[in-house]
């Protein structure tokens, strides 16, 4: 409940009781003043059921004949002083109690009514004067001791209000309204756990008492127990069956737990005893809305979405890395058949708690444990990947080089192996010698392949690609340019491993860069040939490296080069059974295979 709306509710509630009830009704006190139009006390009875119902204006004009009739009469003043309270006139009301004190400055409840009015006013200060003066003289006054409990609970001072509550039970134990004043600060406070004990124990005394078994439902509804919110909200409809705030109540919890449909029955049944109040259609407005997608459903529902998706993908990065891992190692025991475990009991929680029901709180509850061991499992699967980078996986202090003639090329030839160098810790750099502007026919084909490139290289992880300008299908003409362009980049990267073309393809540009890539390197390099799409049989691959764990990843980059997918040679069933073929020859399970030029191992770096 909002904190500004406390004490306007209050007030009402205790304005109203400051009201003698009667079981007249309005239409009977009518009859009486035109069978006793001279009758002060017929007026006064009047106003007071005019008031009841809200009618102040008509209220006060009653009043006002009652005090033509009786000028002097104190019963009338007092009751136009509280109906000015009442509609919020509370300067006048305020004017009116200060008179009638000054007459009757012994009259406690003359006073608690001045005070609180002037607590209603926000003047918090004078109002206190007013109970401690009534306290001055009554230390055990219960009233007194009420209104200024509540007083501090207005002001956020709630121990200070159970205390002075407390000073009033001791006098009066079983005071069916100090018990609820005490547990409706308690809620105020945020105690819900000792607010239900409150409440229940107020409905032990006073079972028919609607207003209790309502509060009592609320509490219940703030702590998320659905089954007995549920089932005290029934309990106020079978004592009041047109209690609107039940309706609406027991409508929320239905909501709350997504039973949408039972919400909108008991708003409806509603209606039904209040066709035109608003509040039951502006639930069903914000009920229809809470049904419609918006983008707070949409975060809702996604977050479990993206708990799963990045449990299962760091899953799956460890299973990469299984056969670098120790098998002592706890990572591989526990975290690679935790994580898809731990992922899928959260999606089904999350599962049952969307779909609502009396069970939903429950389910939420433990999603959000779930949440909990899933960010610890986070920690834990960072710490490991941590130490896989760092301690585990083979480490290798080498840079490689791969040539390509055209866009794709390097992705064709090497790109498995590419990945596999580089997150067991080689830095990786690409060369393109042209645009490929020849194998793509619309405008802007040199930017649209370097787009490409750069995407492939982004899957493959290259620590950087550089692109030259050398005319598509013509390197041949420019052989001595693209060595000098080569040496730079051997200047500038200083590798340890270059990868380029083979001597046996037909595809002139490929031979041509193959030739300068071969002169270029003349210092220590090893130097290993791959194969392109349109390399010959004559190809004799005799070095080789497993990518069993690198294929897909490799399919997925030249999938980056979208202008290239309609040809034969890029379907992935093509480069898999390349792959086999290639594994098949050196003994695992799919492989890539290089001629070599050079094969050199360095000493490692001390």
């Amino acid at each position: 409940m909002p904190r500004w709306l406390q004490p306007v509710l209050l007030g009402v509630t205790l304005l109203m009781g400051s009201l003698p009830s009667s079981s007249a009704t309005l239409e009977d006190r009518q009859a009486a003043v035109r069978a006793l139009p001279g009758s002060a006390e017929a007026w006064d009875r009047l106003g007071q059921a005019y008031a009841r119902e809200r009618r102040f204006a008509e209220a006060q004009e009653a009043y006002t004949k009652a005090l033509k009739l009786a000028p002097a009469s104190k019963p009338v003043l007092y009751h136009i002083a509280l109906t000015y309270a009442w509609s919020g006139n509370y300067p006048e009301a305020e004017r009116r109690y200060a008179d009638l004190l000054a007459q009757q400055p012994r009259d406690h409840e003359l006073r608690i009514d001045y005070g609180q009015t002037l607590a209603w006013d926000q003047r918090y200060a004078e109002a206190a004067k007013q109970y401690d003066a009534v306290l001055a003289t009554n230390p055990r006054h219960i009233e007194a001791l009420r209104h200024r409990g509540i007083l501090e609970a207005w002001q956020g001072r709630y121990d200070a209000a159970l205390a002075l509550l407390d000073r009033g039970l001791a006098v009066e134990p079983k005071n069916p309204r100090l018990i609820a004043d005490r547990a409706e600060v308690l809620s105020w406070k945020g105690d819900l756990a000792a607010a239900a004990l409150g409440y229940e124990a107020l409905v032990k005394l006073a079972p028919k008492s609607v207003t209790a078994w309502l509060n009592l439902a609320r509490v219940y509804a703030w702590q998320g127990r659905t089954r007995p919110a549920r089932e005290t909200y029934e309990k106020v409809l079978v004592l009041d069956p047109a209690n609107i705030d039940a309706y609406i109540g027991l409508a929320r919890v239905y909501r709350d737990n997504l039973q949408y449909a039972e919400a909108e029955k008991s708003l409806r049944a509603g209606l039904t005893h209040a066709p035109t109040d608003a509040r039951l259609t502006g639930e069903l407005a914000a009920l229809a809305a809470k049904k419609s997608w918006n983008l707070e459903t949409l975060v809702e529902r996604i977050k479990p979405v993206l708990l799963v998706l990045i449990l299962s993908l760091l899953a799956r990065h460890i299973w990469r890395y299984r056969r670098v891992l120790r098998r002592r190692h706890v990572a591989a025991r526990l975290l690679l058949p935790t994580m898809p475990a731990l992922a899928l009991l959260i999606a089904v929680v999350y599962v049952l708690a969307f779909i609502g029901g009396a069970y939903r709180h429950e389910f939420a509850a433990a999603a959000q444990m779930l949440d909990l061991a899933a960010l610890g499992a986070l920690l834990v699967l960072t710490l490991t990947l941590i130490w896989l980078v760092r301690f585990e996986r083979p480490q290798r202090r080498q840079t490689v080089l791969a040539i390509g003639a055209h866009p794709d090329d390097i992705e064709f030839g090497c790109g498995a192996t590419l990945l596999r160098l580089r997150e067991e810790g080689a830095r990786t750099y690409g060369l393109v010698l042209t645009s490929g502007e020849r194998g793509y026919t619309a405008s802007g084909t040199d930017a649209v392949r370097r787009d490409e490139a750069r995407a492939a290289a982004n899957v493959l992880a290259l620590t950087d690609l550089a692109f030259q300008d050398f005319p598509d299908t013509r390197l041949h003409e420019h052989k001595e340019a693209i060595r000098a362009a080569i040496e730079a980049a051997l200047e500038r990267w200083q590798p340890d491993i270059l990868f380029t073309h083979n001597s046996h393809d037909v595809h002139t540009d490929h031979k041509t860069v193959f030739e300068a890539t071969r002169e270029a390197a003349r210092g220590a390099y090893t130097i290993l040939c791959y194969e392109n799409p349109n390399t010959p049989p004559a190809f004799l691959p005799g070095y080789f490296i497993d990518v069993s764990d690198y294929l897909e990843d490799k399919i997925v980059a030249l999938a980056r080069h979208k202008t290239q997918m309609g040809k034969s040679y890029a379907d992935p069933a093509v480069i898999r059974a390349t792959a086999s073929f290639r594994g098949n020859q050196a003994r695992v399970a799919l492989a890539e295979g290089f001629e070599t030029v050079r094969v050199l191992e360095k000493a490692a770096a001390s």
